[in-house]
């Protein structure tokens, strides 16, 4: 018996060396082939790739690009079902494979098969790919030194679009309150620290455009300064018409707070401070929401809610404050980081932002200010509903990509690092 189990170990094996052997032979053919047709790419629209990772974000940006006529696609590896709706995105590769067998070991080889065909379908399929820093389907392998080597073989780009998880690397975080949370919220995340740094470097490294937004621990490159790239379809977000004009007096004020992670959220904050504005006698309902889908989440922050607490902790504001903003609520963020937040003053747009600047020290003072004051709660929704418009909508997504691929398809001299810049004005005069 030990004998048998033995051989059938080597023929597996055997069986896994052969087949990766006739995979990158495919790949390494077909690179060859596309590289030689997309020697001159001025000619065409390039076709865009989105994921694995199922974010919306992806879906947002992906469905303004196809409006402009790209062929654009969200590709993922998987759906998170309990917050996104299927239809979000155009192809899950889990679609690929309909199997109902249940052991462990064909389960696990059955997951790799579908990174591996993930990416060659993307590889045939698509021109510029938008990932983090966690690649794309071939990064999920073994073989995800060699992703870059057959994207510039093939003649693709690759925009990585940090999101957080690929890119915070523990040992690297600068704010240590940031770093203490983590470990919260996502145990052993230390353990993952060599993985994340090594592809950090490798996408710094190999991609043709790098955007990180306002996640700049352990990153020494950066080819655009968004203070957060996420933009979103406002046309579908239907803004506020009616503002509650209770002031937790005459009436009670409803502050919305979506904790996926509440350490990182800085939910026990937010929970001290409600207690604390109850006990002096003001009327406040906090609505916790977990594991929404994100269609009904937006209809509540329309009709139900009058202030969104977005995150005390980790730094900036996130597709959750600007979806608060599109709807026209005042939205608490932690922005008041100087080590982060000084460059994108100066170099960027977050001068203009109407998020009200929130660490744990001053939740306290801010939440009663917008509770006792509708008028105020009113003004800043309004301003965040045009700031969203300006830096986040479909005509600032249009705008930041095509900017990107005039450069790097096009090969146009466009300067990215300041397409931002609030002295240039380009974003504005883009708009007009």
């Amino acid at each position: 018996m030990k004998l048998l189990k033995t051989i059938c170990l080597y023929f597996i094996k055997l069986l896994s060396c052969i087949f990766i052997f006739l995979y990158l032979l495919i790949a390494l053919i077909y690179s060859l082939i596309a590289g030689f047709k997309n020697r001159n790419t001025v000619s065409r629209k390039p076709s865009l790739m989105w994921g694995p990772v199922p974010l919306l974000n992806y879906f947002y940006a992906s469905r303004t690009m196809h409006e402009l006529g790209y062929n654009s696609k969200t590709v993922v590896s998987e759906v998170y079902a309990n917050i996104n709706n299927t239809s979000n995105f155009d192809i899950n590769v889990g679609d690929f494979f309909k199997t109902n067998i249940k052991t462990l070991d064909l389960v696990l080889f059955h997951l790799l098969a579908k990174m591996y065909l993930g990416f060659l379908y993307s590889l045939i399929n698509f021109d510029v790919f938008h990932h983090g820093c966690n690649g794309g389907f071939l990064g999920m392998t073994r073989l995800w030194r060699l992703e870059a080597f057959f994207y510039k073989l093939a003649g693709k780009k690759v925009i990585i679009l940090a999101y957080g998880a690929d890119t915070y690397a523990l040992s690297k975080i600068q704010d240590i309150s940031m770093r203490h949370c983590m470990q919260m919220s996502y145990p052993g995340i230390g353990a993952e620290d060599h993985k994340v740094i090594s592809r950090n470097q490798y996408w710094q490294k190999n991609a043709n455009t790098f955007i990180c937004g306002s996640m700049l621990d352990y990153i020494w490159r950066w080819d655009l300064v968004p203070y957060n790239y996420i933009t979103i379809d406002e046309t579908i977000i239907i803004p506020k018409k009616v503002y509650s004009n209770h002031d937790g007096i005459s009436g009670p004020v409803k502050v919305y707070h979506c904790p996926n992670h509440r350490g990182i959220k800085g939910t026990e904050f937010l929970l001290e401070a409600v207690d604390r504005l109850k006990n002096e006698g003001l009327k406040i309902e906090l609505c916790l929401i977990q594991n929404m889908q994100n269609s009904e989440l937006m209809n509540l922050l329309h009709t139900d809610a009058d202030i969104l607490a977005e995150q005390f902790i980790l730094n900036a504001y996130g597709l959750n404050g600007i979806e608060g903003m599109a709807t026209g609520l005042p939205v608490m963020a932690n922005i008041t980081m100087s080590y982060y937040n000084v460059m994108f003053r100066r170099y960027s747009f977050l001068n203009k932002c109407p998020v009200v600047p929130t660490s744990p020290e001053n939740l306290y003072e801010n939440l009663k200010t917008l509770v006792t004051n509708p008028k105020k709660r009113k003004e800043l929704g309004l301003k965040g509903r045009d700031y969203i418009e300006e830096f986040h909508s479909k005509k600032a997504a249009r705008y930041m990509y095509e900017s990107i691929y005039k450069c790097i398809w096009y090969n146009e001299d466009i300067d990215l690092l300041n397409l931002f810049h609030p002295l240039k004005h380009y974003l504005k005069r883009n708009h007009r």
